[in-house]
């Protein structure tokens, strides 16, 4: 008999996770369609994009999935006619079952009067002994406790309290004497009450040495019912099945018990004239095979998939042919002759064992693990249901069931040898789980010999973990590695350690490879809990450390016992951050782009893309897999800290805009004597500083924007300073690859470790020195790195610390490589490379070559106007010096009008890449035009969205409150170009195509302009840049749009919304390529929305359920160059009423600018001018205020927060100490205001006693 589907056609799939991706693939497979339902927090579950449509369900999180009425509402809406619930949730709800009928729908399941029926377990039992099925000795309900206890003395201990509605033994209490009867009666009755609206119970007696064996059936609806065998699930944590079988090795060598299970099953289903699949569970005594009925489960089972490879059955198909047939009243149900093909009493000849992967810690009692996974890879030849993917959130509402991983092999020993291999290569990071629990039972010579009792996991001793839990986070603390992920482009960041050095040398002292990852802390460190012996080293700057109450010291090698607490406190000296590493590295972190470095920005590397915090746990190798020497420890003269100073002389190179076209002479010497402070907003990307102000020299940045600091694009290598207006910033780890503000000069890289270990209140000099003595520098910090790692592996050969093969007087001498080098620099000056004009070069009549940091040359072009020929032309010219500019270098970028040659200086001498790039461009011809592919893409906007308001607004709160951009920056940018009113400058976006001329800056940020030329804007850039600008935030900045592809800092005046143009872990749509959407030369065409709608569209885009219009197509550069100059009267006019009104505005910016340095001249903090009470509440760090959250007469309680400091990008709670509990605020500090260490920011009065 073929049996196929007829009547329904499309199906709502009322579930999620693994179970709702198993039935739509089911259903898509009889051809019906498929319509799934979600919450906003299941949005990246893969049930969502498997389903031909899906519905955002409106209920709460927590409870949208068993909103009966809410989903029969959008089944009906959506056209659906039958609905399957799959297990869980609705799936055993008989009303919901009930009321699908009425609404005219076909029920994939049991009828409701089954479902009640089988959902009461004294009615269960009823029906059992009706139907002649064996049932455990028990009792019908119980009305009392002393009822329960005359009942355990009849039956006999121990015996177990079941509640009468629910399942999955959240019901369930074992009770072994009188007294747990007792209570137990009223925990059950309670538990069942709140938890299924029944507090009703009844008593079994409790087999001890027991088994869970259950039998697969279905039946016809018609009096008929088959089975399919039975599954071992003995192996439970909690009543909630780990690790199942089929079949059960213990029916197979019991003569005649499987014809026992599966007759009692088929009888009792029979009785009741089931219909659809359900099963059937027995309670199997270990001693005598005798077996009893436990209960039925209405639904389908979580395990049935080891059932359909050892049967070769989809259950799920024949749900739903079964309801198909039940929707015509002629047929009613499938034959009896359909089952034949699967009824046997010797079992399958095969063994399948199905492992439940969960996102849950067992290290904690097997807590729920929410949170992203960053790294997905399953095993080849295995069954796999799953909802999940990269990308994908585990959300903490609901089950923490990740996949069902399932192998089926001709016989139970292949099995398990499979289940093995297969658990072994599944990697999982970013969310703890469950699997090397689970590969620890399935490894164990109990579970090989088919040992599984219920008591299983009660004295399973296999599974030790090895981890390290945060019990109390340190203010900013990351996992970092020493080389970051350097060199791909498209702006993705270097990232790594601020202090490579001193996170090598931690790693030396413990045998790591130098670049292994560790926990880079600033500040402050985290009180960490070792769950095995480990070996650990710190190293960076001091700060205090205690092993289980005994200090230890930096740059030494600790052994840390199971069980051990390592506290690392505050900094007690120098510097801002130290290391903690630990030998054999982490090797469950995940790996992004070749790196477990943090970058927290992009939310990608290390635990969860975050810092730390309370109550993570991070995967450690146990000392006994990592021999230890005992401890070492590096003499403090030997030491790279000795280096540390809160004043301190880095080495600089003068960068590309050091020179008279950019900054004067005066400004060149300030540069280079004036001792500048390191600001309350240095962070991993860049260090803030404060300082005189440059007096330039031009007086704006032309197409890059209207101070002179603006420039249309230029490299940013790391240690690079850039002028954010009147602020420069000294580029770090996580710093962007390129920008459009100047470069004045770039710290050294052999200094780098150093500007790391700098922190808010430092003070730091320049001194400039010669390429030749920067690469030296690089090569000095080398040769003391690998001498160090030579001296360390010494002592881990043998040799004692006295005899440390470093002697002091050669240690200082390497060490002091830095002294050396500014000795090497006394008498050079701060001209660095000197320019070389190319004249008669390609593009325009000449070329200027700049040195561009240690490792790159820039080459710019006179004017530095930006136009979309130039850009063309500059791109080929980049691909051409890439090809053909030979050894040492690594990559050419094209910024706006300018070329970057990156290269290593290790292979190739500065001299020499000058030299070859000189002649390339003196045998250079203009660059043709040509065509190019080209996506156009259709983006959403909204304009003045809440999220942009809110960030000018702290903007203004935290950083600066005058400017000429304030408050309203569409405002501003419409009086920069002459526009009417802002409303124009939304028209100016929306009624042009606008070009990608780039991807890059941060995490692939494209850059794009209008192509037509009278649509062109110009506006100033922030100053100084924005601390954080909003995901999908569009702005204009110098002559260019651009898109912020993550929260990041910006410079641009912004005042838009769209989608993002970035997705870390590439789970949305139009990211499956690459995490960046754009490629350079795409054309978008933007339209506007309501904040609603935008909403709309960016939660269903969330969902991978919207995606922009792409329209595939070419760009015709020549054509558009020609139809250019068809308006270029046109656009002279426009080009003079923008600088028309940037002169005009030039000189209100020249107002806010004096206002705005008057405030900061008078900002001290105002603490002299502040109230006084008899105590005070001081600053601890140079930071800028953010919140005051008390205000004059309040009483004050200890511990209570009253002013959140943000510095360094980290907001820092200011507490009421505990003497100074009760006391009345009598004057508090202003938000917005800059302090000092030492600074009051709330004087109290104590309360009169």
């Amino acid at each position: 008999m073929t049996a196929r589907i007829s009547k329904i056609h499309k199906i709502l799939i009322a579930n999620r996770g693994e179970i709702a991706c198993r039935l739509i693939k089911a259903a898509k497979e009889l051809g019906i369609i498929t319509v799934a339902v979600y919450t906003a927090s299941d949005c990246s579950s893969l049930h969502v994009k498997l389903a031909d449509d899906a519905v955002l369900l409106p209920n709460q999180d927590a409870v949208a999935y068993i909103d009966g009425a809410g989903i029969i509402e959008i089944a009906l809406a959506n056209g659906v006619n039958a609905i399957i619930p799959g297990y869980g949730f609705l799936s055993e709800n008989a009303e919901f079952a009930e009321d699908v009928i009425k609404a005219g729908m076909a029920w994939v399941g049991p009828k409701p009067s089954t479902i009640t029926s089988f959902g009461l377990k004294h009615k269960a039992r009823e029906l059992a002994v009706a139907a002649g099925v064996p049932v455990v000795p028990g009792t019908g309900l119980l009305e009392s406790a002393e009822e329960a206890v005359r009942a355990a003395t009849s039956i006999g201990l121990p015996v177990m309290l079941k509640a009468s509605a629910g399942g999955g033994g959240m019901g369930l209490v074992v009770c072994h004497n009188m007294e747990e009867v007792r209570t137990g009666f009223e925990t059950v009755a309670a538990r069942a009450g709140t938890l299924y609206k029944d507090s009703t119970l009844f008593m079994e007696k409790y087999v001890e040495k027991g088994r869970h064996i259950e039998v697969q059936v279905f039946g016809n609806g018609q009096g008929f019912a088959a089975h399919f065998g039975e599954r071992e699930c003995s192996i439970q944590r909690r009543h909630q099945k780990v690790i199942e079988e089929c079949p059960s090795p213990f029916v197979t060598k019991m003569p005649g018990l499987r014809k026992t299970l599966t007759d009692c099953a088929v009888r009792l289903a029979a009785s009741v004239h089931y219909e659809s699949a359900g099963t059937v569970e027995f309670l199997v005594d270990d001693d005598t095979a005798a077996c009893y009925f436990l209960e039925m489960n209405t639904r389908l089972q979580v395990e049935h998939g080891i059932t359909e490879l050892c049967y070769k059955v989809d259950l799920v198909h024949l749900m739903l042919l079964q309801a198909d047939l039940s929707m015509d009243d002629s047929k009613g149900g499938l034959e009896p002759d359909y089952f034949n093909q699967w009824q046997t009493d010797d079992g399958p000849c095969s063994a399948a064992i199905e492992a439940r992967i969960n996102a849950e810690t067992p290290s904690k009692d097997f807590s729920p693990s929410p949170g992203t996974i960053h790294r997905l890879s399953w095993p080849d030849e295995v069954r796999v249901d799953t909802w999940v993917q990269t990308g994908s959130v585990i959300s903490p509402f609901y089950d923490s069931l990740i996949a069902k991983l399932i192998v089926h092999e001709p016989n139970r020993r292949q099995a398990t040898a499979s289940m093995v291999e297969k658990l072994s290569q599944t990697v999982i990071q970013g969310c703890s789980t469950n699997k090397d629990f689970l590969l620890a039972i399935v490894s164990s010579s109990r579970f090989a010999e088919g040992d599984t009792l219920t008591s299983f996991l009660t004295n399973f001793d296999g599974y030790h973990p090895t981890v390290v839990e945060v019990i109390k986070a340190g203010p900013y603390d990351t996992i970092q590695d020493v080389d970051g992920r350097p060199g791909h482009g498209n702006g993705v960041p270097s990232s790594g350690a601020m202090d490579g050095v001193s996170l090598s040398i931690a790693n030396m002292l413990v045998g790591n490879d130098r670049n292994e990852a560790g926990i880079e802390m600033t500040l402050a460190g985290p009180t960490l809990k070792f769950s095995c012996p480990a070996t650990v080293a710190l190293g960076g700057a001091t700060m205090e450390a205690d092993l289980n109450g005994k200090r230890v010291d930096m740059f030494s090698r600790i052994d840390v016992p199971a069980g051990g607490i390592l506290r690392i406190g505050q900094l007690t000296g120098a510097g801002c951050r130290a290391y903690l590493v630990f030998a054999g590295g982490l090797p469950n972190v995940p790996s992004y782009l070749g790196s477990k470095a943090t970058f927290t920005i992009a939310e990608v590397g290390g635990v969860q893309g975050r810092k730390l915090r309370n109550g993570d746990l991070i995967d450690i190798v146990a000392a006994r897999h990592v021999p230890s020497p005992g401890p070492i420890s590096i003499p403090e003269y030997a030491r790279p800290s000795i280096l540390f100073s809160s004043s301190i002389a880095l080495h600089a190179l003068p960068g590309p805009h050091n020179s008279p076209e950019f900054i004067t002479p005066n400004d060149i010497e300030s540069i280079f004597t004036a001792e500048w402070k390191v600001g309350h907003q240095a962070t991993r990307s860049g260090y803030r500083l404060q300082g005189p102000i440059l007096d330039w020299g031009r007086k704006d940045g032309g197409d890059g924007g209207g101070h002179p600091s603006n420039v249309v694009g230029t490299y940013y290598q790391i240690g690079a300073c850039n002028c954010n207006g009147d602020e420069p910033v000294v580029f770090a780890a996580d710093s962007p690859t390129n920008g459009a503000l100047a470069v004045t000069h770039s710290t050294c890289p052999g200094d780098m470790w150093r500007l790391g270990q700098s922190r808010p209140g430092d003070t730091i000099t320049f001194r400039p020195v010669s390429h030749e003595n920067a690469v030296l520098l690089s090569r000095r910090l080398a040769d003391y790195i690998t001498r160090m790692e030579n001296s360390i592996r010494a002592v881990i050969a043998g040799q004692t610390i006295d005899n440390f093969p470093f002697p002091p007087d050669a240690l200082v001498e390497v060490i002091s490589f830095a002294q050396a080098a500014m000795n090497l620099a006394e008498d050079e000056t701060p001209e660095g490379l000197a320019r070389y004009r190319q004249v008669g070069g390609a593009l325009r009549d000449w070329t200027d070559h700049f040195q561009a940091g240690q490792e790159a040359i820039e080459i710019a072009w006179q004017d530095r106007i930006l136009t979309v020929k130039d850009n063309i032309g500059l791109f080929a010219k980049a691909n051409r010096i890439q090809a053909e500019a030979g050894t040492g270098v690594a990559s050419v970028m094209a910024t706006g009008s300018a070329l970057s040659v990156i290269y290593d200086p290790e292979k190739t001498s500065q001299e020499s890449l000058l030299a070859r790039l000189r002649s390339m461009f003196k045998s250079s011809k203009e660059e043709s035009l040509g065509k190019f592919k080209s996506r156009l893409f259709h983006l959403p906007v909204t304009f003045d969205s809440p999220e942009v308001l809110d960030c000018i607004q702290k903007y203004i709160e935290t950083q600066r409150s005058i400017a000429a951009y304030l408050p309203d920056n569409a405002q501003f940018i419409a009086e920069c170009n002459g526009l009417k009113d802002r409303r124009a400058v939304f028209d100016s976006l929306l009624t042009s195509e606008q070009l990608v001329i780039q991807v890059s800056w941060y995490c692939g940020l494209p850059s794009y302009m209008p192509l037509d030329p009278r649509k062109k804007l110009v506006a100033a850039k922030y100053n100084p840049t924005r601390t954080s600008t909003p995901r999908g935030t569009v702005g204009l900045g110098g002559s260019t749009y651009a898109t912020y592809p993550i929260d990041a800092t910006g410079g641009v005046p912004i005042f838009g919304t769209t989608l993002p143009t970035w997705d870390s872990l590439q789970r949305l749509p139009g990211f499956e390529e690459t995490p960046w959407l754009f490629e350079q030369y795409d054309r978008l065409q933007f339209y506007e929305t309501t904040g609603e709608e935008f909403n709309r569209i960016r939660r269903l885009h969330e969902a991978g359920l919207w995606r922009p219009e792409v329209v595939e197509g070419v760009f015709d550069a020549q054509a558009h160059v020609d139809w250019m100059e068809s308006v270029a009267e046109e656009v002279v006019l426009a080009e003079r009423r923008r600088a028309q009104a940037m002169q005009v505005m030039q000189v209100r910016i020249a107002e806010c600018d004096a206002n705005w340095q008057e405030v900061l001249a008078t900002s001290t903090g105002a603490s002299t001018e502040m109230k006084m009470g008899d105590k005070q509440i001081e600053c601890p760090m140079v930071a800028a205020v953010w919140q005051s959250l008390v205000k004059k007469g309040d009483i004050v309680h200890a511990g209570q927060v009253v002013v959140i400091l943000e510095a360094m990008k980290l907001e820092i709670p200011c507490r009421v100490e505990d003497d100074m509990d009760g006391a009345t605020v009598v004057s508090v500090i202003q938000p917005g205001s800059l302090v000092q260490p030492g600074d009051i920011l709330v004087s109290l009065q104590s309360p009169r006693k």
